[in-house]
């Protein structure tokens, strides 16, 4: 069987869900001998992939308006072009990458495989709501991440859609943990100011936690957040904008909490990544979550992303 595998965009350096899932399917067809190629757009227009002739690349460009349907035009075209090259289609997610594989459906009768990520994408109303239905009912098989977004997506849309749920899938090298007073940073912070995930809400809340939290604690922070001064002045913080997988693990053994302050998510990586090493996450009671923390007794739940609260609970657990 021939594959070609859709994902609207990845970051090549990134240890985010989409990323381990796009690669792990990846490898793991071609392993299997199977002739995968990959469609996607690359958002560092710094990396190139060399070496790999079945990767289909798409350099980012930053103009939102152009990025959306030139990628589309660009993956249609490269959908085409190669039609003779592959039997199924798998789209990561209802956006550009679920379009293309809906219009190679349709004109060529290609089967099409569409992976749900997040709760986030199934709120969908009007003309977009009616396009969702349309890319369900024709898709051979969706992929679900929890258990959750199955239930939501069965009582919003029906349940006449074959689904199939698998979860993010961390390969991280579970190390012997040091001792929790030994542990150098008070918190970890996991998280990007960008335009989906509501990664902007999540950070501002978390710049909201350090400017109430009056202790000055040593925090660690992952990801293209920007401090301000006066925060800064207020805490030690160590910032990188990525890491590997290797050194964010290191990070999370180093750390007393992991904070994640979503409004959505699917099955965070991260959360799962802390657990291996005995980090305990304080985070909003969203998406799949729930389904890995257990509230009191490997980290807790809180019902909304409110400052105060994620203070309160700090307080309470950082000594």
């Amino acid at each position: 069987m021939s594959t070609l595998i859709i994902s609207r965009g990845i970051y090549p350096d990134q240890v985010g869900g989409l990323e381990v899932q796009v690669s792990t399917l990846y490898n793991y067809l071609t392993d299997k001998n199977h002739n995968v190629r990959l469609l996607t757009r690359l958002y560092n227009e710094h990396i190139e992939i060399k070496g790999n002739e079945k990767m289909l690349l798409y350099k980012y460009n930053k103009n939102s308006f152009f990025k959306f349907f030139s990628f589309i035009v660009f993956g249609f075209f490269q959908a085409i072009k190669n039609r003779r090259q592959y039997d199924v289609i798998f789209s990561f997610g209802p956006d550009q990458a679920s379009i293309i594989a809906l219009f190679v459906n349709v004109l060529l009768g290609k089967p099409y495989i569409i992976s749900l990520r997040s709760e986030k994408h199934l709120e969908y109303g009007n003309i977009k709501s009616l396009f969702f239905k349309l890319l369900l009912s024709r898709a051979s098989l969706t992929h679900v991440q929890t258990e959750d977004i199955r239930k939501n997506l069965f009582s919003r849309y029906g349940t006449n859609y074959k689904t199939i749920k698998i979860p993010n899938i961390v390969n991280a090298h579970i190390k012997e943990t040091i001792d929790f007073s030994d542990r150098k940073y008070d918190l970890i912070f996991v998280g990007n100011r960008e335009s989906n995930k509501d990664y902007n809400k999540g950070s501002n809340i978390f710049l909201e936690i350090c400017n109430n939290f009056k202790s000055k604690l040593k925090i660690i922070c992952i990801g293209n957040i920007v401090i301000p001064e006066e925060i800064e002045r207020r805490h030690n913080f160590v910032v990188h904008n990525r890491v590997s997988r290797e050194v964010l693990i290191d990070f999370f053994s180093q750390s007393k909490l992991q904070i994640c302050c979503s409004e959505s998510e699917g099955m965070p990586n991260v959360i799962i990544e802390a657990m291996t090493v005995g980090t305990p996450t304080i985070s909003t009671n969203v998406g799949g979550i729930p389904n890995v923390i257990v509230d009191g007794k490997n980290g807790i739940l809180l019902k909304k992303p409110d400052s105060r609260m994620f203070v309160k609970v700090i307080k309470k657990n950082i000594s």
